[in-house]
């Protein structure tokens, strides 16, 4: 399908289509941006070009679920901010960056596909969120680097594919250090090859805009 929507300015100032389908160097991308999930009546939702009905039904019920689990690790975070009484994210869509995206990793030089370095799809990186979120993969990939041991581990190697939570920190958490408990880090992580292999993961990525400005 062709890319839908809008296109807006992520938090590095980047132009992205507001949803709908990306192919890249790596891997193939379904876009879809959480904000509209707080709009009554769901219009925006229901009018979006999804694939097919069950495809939609399975993605709203994830991005909810993986929402509300980084929503309440940044509770736990943050804790209670000297301005709020409580706790609460922002619902408006202009405060809420956040985005999901259903990748799938090729795995192949097929249709134009290769990866960024040898053996490596996706360089080491942090992202630029604040909390995200994924179940385990069912295919291996996903390595996650260790500041203690100064080693590269595989995640999907300690953890059970489609049951276990991946949850890492970005850098727009680990900068409100004014606002946090204790310290948090960015997870350094890389994604490399599993040869013959298609990959697929969704992750949710948080990005409310009061915090990355009060970074």
């Amino acid at each position: 399908k062709d890319l839908t929507g809008p296109v807006y300015t992520n938090e590095r100032g980047m132009p992205m289509w507001n949803v709908g389908y990306e192919k890249a160097q790596v891997r193939e991308s379904w876009r879809f941006p959480t904000a509209c999930l707080s709009q009554a009546g769901y219009e925006f939702v229901d009018s979006t070009s999804w694939p097919d009905a069950s495809f939609k039904e399975k993605n709203l019920r994830l991005i909810n679920l993986l929402k509300g689990v980084c929503d309440r690790a940044l509770e736990l975070a943050v804790g209670l901010i000297p301005e709020r009484k409580s706790f609460s994210c922002p619902s408006h869509d202009k405060e809420d960056m956040c985005t999901t995206h259903a990748f799938q990793y090729p795995n192949g030089k097929e249709n134009g596909f290769s990866p960024q370095l040898p053996g490596i799809l996706v360089k080491e990186h942090t992202d630029k969120s604040m909390f995200v979120a994924e179940f385990c993969p069912l295919v291996r990939g996903l390595e996650i680097y260790d500041t203690d041991s100064r080693q590269w581990y595989m995640a999907e190697d300690y953890l059970s594919p489609e049951k276990d939570l991946i949850l890492f920190a970005g850098e727009a958490l680990a900068n409100l250090k004014h606002l946090l408990i204790l310290p948090i880090e960015p997870c350094l992580h890389r994604v490399v090859e599993s040869p013959g292999l298609v990959r697929e993961c969704f992750i949710f990525e948080q990005k409310y805009v009061d915090y990355i400005n009060a970074a």
